[in-house]
Formats: C-alpha cells, sequence, structure tokens
C-alpha cells in the first residue's frame, strides 16, 4: 500500500508539471527529478534490495546530466552519495525496522552502493563528453549536409550556365587533343556552320580550314605550347555546304586538367565584318584614288595657268604688269605645291607642314637671292596639318618670305633669313626674321591697302591667328593659331 501510495504521489507531480501551463522548464526539470527521488527512497524503505531503488537513482543521474548544466550532474551525484550514507547509518545503529535493515549488513551495504556512487560519478564525468561528441558530430553532420546542398546548388547552377553558353549560346565551344582533333563540339555547331557535332569529332581541324589559311593558323596554334591562351586571327572553314566562313577563335591550353585534357576553342563567325570590312577597303581605296586624281588634276590645272600667266607676261611690254604676273605665278604655285605634297603623301588628309615650308622657301631662294649672299636658315618640327590651314599659312609664308626678299636688303649685299615652326600643344608657332632695312615704322598693316598686306589679314582671320609685325635689327614676323583637326572639312582653299 506504501509503494503504491508513492506511485499515485509519483505519477500526479509528474503529470502536473506535464500539464499545469506556464511552469517554466526549469521548475519542469526539478519537479521531475524530485519525483524521481521520491520514489527511489521509498523503494529502498519498502523493498530493500529486491526494488529497484538504486536504479532510479542512476536514472536520475543520467536524466540530470543530459537535461540540465554539469554542476547540476555534481549535485545530484552528491545526494546519490548522501543519500547511501544515511542508509548506511541507518542499518549500522539499526535505527529503522525495514527490509533495508533485515536484509543487509554494513559491509554488503557499502559494497553496493559504492557501486551505485561508482556509477553515479562515472555518469557524471563521462556522459557530457560523449553528449558533447554527440552533438559535435551532429553539427558537423548538419554542416556537412548544407555545405552538400550548397555544392548540389552550385553545380546544378554550373551545369545551367555551361548549358547557356555551350549548348544554347551563339559561340562555337570545341575541345581538341594534342593533334589537334575534335573530341567535342559543342551543339551550336549547327546553328554556325550548318553540322551535327558528330560529324567533326574525330575530324582534323585543318581538314575545314582553308588551304591558303592553314600555315597561318598553324603559326598561330604553334605558340599554345608556350602560352596559355592565343588569339587565331579570322581564316576561313568550310561550312556544311561547301562555302568559306570567316571564323576567328581563342584557344585555351587546358591539357593538365583532368576534365578537357585539350584544347579549348571558343569560336566565333565573323563573316559579315570581314565581309563589311573587305567593302569598306574597296570603297576607301576608291576614295583615295578618287581624291589623288583630283589633287593631281589640281596641281595640273595650275601649272597650266602659271604656264598661260607667263605666256601672257612674255607677250606684254608692260614691266608693271609683268611684275604682278609673277607675283601671282608665285602664290599660284605656293598652292601647287600643297597639292602635289599631298598627292606624293600616304594620307590625303594632311601634309607635313615643315616640309612645305622647306621647299617653298627654297622655291624662293632660288628666284630671289642673284647676285646678292642671302644664307637662309630653316628650323622646323614635324608639323602635319590638314589642307585647310596648309594653304593660307602657305601663302602667309610665300608673302613675307618675297617680301624679304625684294625689300628687306635693297641697301645691303649680304642678310640673313631665319624660319622657325613648331608646335605647342594644340598650337601651332611660326616665326621668321630678316636682318635687313626693317619695316616703315608709318605702315599700319591692319590698313595697308597693298595687295600683299590685303592678303596677309584675310588669310590671318581665315586661320583665326595673332599675327605681330615688329622691327627687331630688321622685321620679325610672328604668327600664332590653334591648330585644327586632321580630318576636318571647312569651305577654304582646294
Amino acid at each position: 500500500m506504501g509503494i503504491l501510495v508513492a506511485d499515485f504521489i509519483t505519477v500526479g507531480t509528474i503529470l502536473g508539471m506535464a500539464l499545469i501551463p506556464n511552469i517554466s522548464i526549469y521548475i519542469r526539470k526539478i519537479l521531475f527529478n524530485g519525483a524521481l527521488y521520491f520514489i527511489s527512497v521509498v523503494l529502498f524503505f519498502f523493498l530493500g534490495n529486491g526494488g529497484p531503488g538504486m536504479l532510479y537513482l542512476l536514472a536520475v543521474t543520467i536524466f540530470v546530466v543530459l537535461s540540465m548544466d554539469r554542476i547540476y550532474g555534481f549535485i545530484v551525484f552528491g545526494f546519490n552519495t548522501l543519500i547511501c550514507i544515511v542508509f548506511g547509518f541507518f542499518i549500522h545503529f539499526q535505527m529503522l525496522d525495514l527490509v533495508i535493515s533485515t536484509q543487509y549488513k554494513l559491509d554488503v551495504w557499502i559494497a553496493v552502493s559504492s557501486n551505485l556512487i561508482f556509477l553515479s560519478g562515472t555518469a557524471v564525468l563521462l556522459i557530457p563528453h560523449l553528449h558533447k561528441g554527440l552533438q559535435t558530430s551532429f553539427d558537423e553532420q548538419s554542416v556537412l549536409r548544407d555545405e552538400l546542398k550548397k555544392s548540389i546548388q552550385l553545380i546544378q547552377h554550373s551545369e545551367q550556365k555551361f548549358k547557356a553558353l555551350v549548348q544554347d549560346g551563339f559561340d562555337l565551344i570545341a575541345v581538341l587533343d594534342a593533334e589537334a582533333k575534335y573530341t567535342y563540339v559543342a551543339p551550336t555547331v549547327k546553328s554556325v556552320l550548318g553540322f551535327d557535332p558528330e560529324q567533326l569529332v574525330g575530324t582534323h581541324v585543318y581538314d575545314q580550314i582553308h588551304p591558303d589559311d592553314q600555315e597561318r593558323v598553324a603559326a598561330s596554334l604553334s605558340y599554345i605550347d608556350y602560352e596559355e591562351q592565343i588569339d587565331v586571327a579570322p581564316f576561313r572553314f568550310r561550312n556544311n555546304d561547301g562555302n568559306w566562313q570567316w571564323i576567328e577563335s581563342t584557344v585555351t591550353n587546358m591539357l593538365d586538367n583532368p576534365a578537357v585534357e585539350g584544347f579549348v576553342a571558343n569560336s566565333q563567325d565573323v563573316t559579315d565584318q570581314i565581309t563589311y570590312q573587305k567593302e569598306l577597303e574597296v570603297s576607301l581605296k576608291e576614295k583615295e584614288t578618287l581624291l589623288a586624281e583630283i589633287h593631281h588634276r589640281v596641281k595640273n590645272n595650275l601649272a597650266i595657268i602659271t604656264s598661260m600667266m607667263e605666256l601672257q607676261s612674255m607677250e606684254s611690254g608692260d614691266h608693271e604688269l609683268q611684275r604682278s604676273l609673277r607675283i601671282a605665278q608665285q602664290r599660284i604655285q605656293t598652292i601647287a605645291t600643297i597639292h602635289e605634297l599631298l598627292y606624293s603623301a600616304e594620307s590625303l588628309s594632311f601634309i607635313d607642314f615643315g616640309e612645305n615650308i622647306t621647299k617653298l622657301a627654297q622655291s624662293l631662294e632660288n628666284i630671289y637671292t642673284e647676285g646678292k649672299a642671302i644664307t637662309l636658315e630653316i628650323d622646323v618640327d614635324y608639323v602635319p596639318m590638314n589642307i585647310n590651314q596648309a594653304i593660307p599659312c602657305a601663302l602667309m609664308v610665300n608673302e613675307v618670305l618675297t617680301n624679304a626678299y625684294k625689300h628687306a636688303f635693297n641697301e645691303q649685299e649680304e642678310g640673313h633669313i631665319g624660319i622657325k615652326l613648331w608646335e605647342e600643344e594644340d598650337m601651332v608657332l611660326l616665326s621668321i626674321m630678316d636682318d635687313g632695312v626693317g619695316l616703315n615704322k608709318k605702315v599700319d598693316q591692319e590698313k595697308t591697302t597693298s595687295i600683299g598686306m590685303t592678303l596677309i589679314n584675310l588669310l590671318k582671320q581665315q586661320l583665326e591667328a595673332e599675327l605681330k609685325f615688329t622691327n627687331r635689327n630688321g622685321t620679325h614676323f610672328e604668327l600664332r593659331f590653334k591648330k585644327a583637326d586632321l580630318v576636318e572639312s571647312k569651305n577654304g582653299f582646294i
């Protein structure tokens, strides 16, 4: 009856602990362990060594160690030890007339209870480590499951990318072995070249390359042994219809990659680009030929005009008219010289103005230095200039040099003329100086009515230039203007 009452009390406590709401988990654990202790002690009283009292004490120890902090395990171990000592005290002094007192002697009780204490201590010391190891294993397995899941997702994404880039893309992806034979060809070959992949696998890459391009492609591929990746310039490749298409490729050396063990060729069809480029080249060549012919004809027409003016000069007895015609001839010759330079140059959009000035100055030197020792010093840099600026600038040089040769040295037999041309950032600077008599101080270069000075002022406006004449032991001409784009086209001298 006592055991039955104890069982009802224990079961009632556990059910109340489980069913009554608003009880913290900590209180539930305390009540549960207390109920186990209660039934254990009751079993000791009424059943002695015939009951499971010690088993309940060991169960309390294991439950506390697994469900609560480790410190509570040591407390339970202490309680178990205390219970064993108290019951030993009762047995030794026969203070309780219970079953346990009649069944046990002190030495037997000590031997039996020491096993409980030993097992409790072992559980307190080892189970937390075992539990921690198991928990670590569970955590590691959970982490491994997460990593495996992520790896599977990455593989799936990689497969999707591979399919999007290789199978469903626009580029032709192929793998070649060390002998340049196809081991894999992407399905895109069907849309690019009209082949089924199986038609090319096992064939040699040179079987479909144009004979005239094979040597060049082979030369490019020879570098793949030394470089990880090479670019192969466009070459002709025969498609499934027997026609030639232009293909350009990037080849990557992946022989050391066990998943590939070959050369990966990423190719694109550039037939439209090559065709368009060739059409542009033909069109450009035609335009260059036409432009060169125009310059040639302009030069010839200017030469005809010069010859006609020479004939007119010879027929005329008017010395003033002859002088004017010679001046006009020189101006026309200046323009013809520029067209001659353009006709002979690689580019028809600009000329080397330094070379133009040199030829112009040497031509004037041959005309005007007869009978006088006038030295000419030329220091010009390479200054490329488009024709819209070259012609007005050359005409200004012609006017200044002609004026210097004709007027600066009337009172002397010797003289010096220096010409300098250079660039500073986007500005062109031109300097012409002589050591002659200098300018008449009464001459106003902006208001003079002479043809030469009027022409110079008009050309200065066309160039949007800064112009300055100064007397500095002779005459010093300085010109400064912003250099235009070499391919710029404006209305001007042509």
